[in-house]
């Protein structure tokens, strides 16, 4: 049996380069989805490269990303979403910063990323539901499973 727990959050990432609009060095953002699948393991996706926001602080950044991720699990696009948000991260943020949330969240649905997401997350249900649970395997002659079996027929054969 498989417990599917999927915590997505979406989170930024930058690199410093020099942009040749504003003739400096800014961070270049990225929009990023980390979660984990049926399986367990952990993912990340690029959502959306916005590219560079000067006009946003740092404090504006996180208030965006949690804006990101409470739509992201309010959306229930995503099978089994669990919720991290008790109450609305996007009460008390300033317009300019909810605009952005908007934004960003129009051209992730617009791209079809929540899309492909959806995909990744039922291939790995389906790829965990073709493993078998080793705790409920009973087996009493080693020979007709697994690497001893190989062994076996390569001695026979040889």
């Amino acid at each position: 049996m498989f417990f599917c727990c999927n915590f997505a959050a979406m989170y930024f990432t930058s690199v410093i380069r020099f942009s040749p609009e504003h003739g400096r060095e800014l961070p270049y953002y990225k929009i990023k989805e980390s979660f984990r699948d049926v399986l367990g393991r952990v993912h990340t996706r690029v959502m959306l490269t916005p590219g560079y926001l000067p006009d946003l602080s740092t404090d504006e950044i996180v208030q965006v990303r949690r804006g990101l991720t409470f739509l992201m699990e309010e959306s229930a696009l995503i099978p089994g979403q669990q919720r991290i948000f008790a109450v609305d991260p996007r009460v008390g943020c300033s317009a300019k910063v909810l605009g952005y949330i908007d934004r960003f969240w129009d051209e992730i649905l617009s791209s079809g990323r929540i899309d492909a997401s959806r995909e990744s997350y039922d291939a790995a249900e389906r790829k965990a539901h073709r493993l078998i649970d080793v705790d409920t395997v009973k087996h009493t002659d080693a020979r007709e499973a697994g690497a001893e079996n190989v062994c076996l027929q390569a001695i026979k054969e040889l």
